[in-house]
């Protein structure tokens, strides 16, 4: 089991002010953060989820906190994703995935938008995805 910390939910900060949105604060004594997402846009806070996810996926198997298929597999038959993570970045391709992970690390200077060691490093080794037929794995039908 992971080490245990202590509560955090992220989006919610306890020193700065609430964000001007109609919905009420489902936690009293906990204000927003202070970047607030337009939620009428579906694709920016899709990827503003996603993204993050993705790149710590990559940043766990750098530090081999996990392999490959454990991480996708955790998330494919632990939360019932029809693929994980990894695989996700290699059909995406890592450099499509690094660039909107650094333009949006740009926008907000969020660690969690820094692209990952393990894609850098895979991308100059020329591992850039499944179109390429490697990335975190290597695909035979290339």
């Amino acid at each position: 089991l992971a080490p245990r910390r202590p509560y955090a939910h992220h989006g919610f900060a306890r020193d700065r002010p609430c964000a001007d949105h109609h919905a009420p604060n489902p936690y009293p004594g906990v204000r927003s953060a202070a970047i607030v997402l337009d939620m009428s846009d579906s694709r920016a806070l899709a990827d503003a989820l996603v993204f993050p996810y993705l790149n710590h996926a990559a940043s766990m198997f750098e530090e081999k906190y996990a392999t490959r298929e454990d991480i996708d597999n955790g998330m494919r038959f632990g939360c019932g994703l029809p693929k994980g993570p990894l695989t996700v970045i290699d059909e995406l391709g890592l450099e499509t995935v690094r660039d909107a992970l650094a333009a949006r690390f740009e926008q907000t200077g969020d660690p969690r938008h820094q692209p990952s060691a393990a894609i850098e490093r895979l991308i100059a080794e020329g591992r850039t995805g499944k179109a390429a037929g490697k990335g975190f794995y290597t695909y035979d039908d290339k």
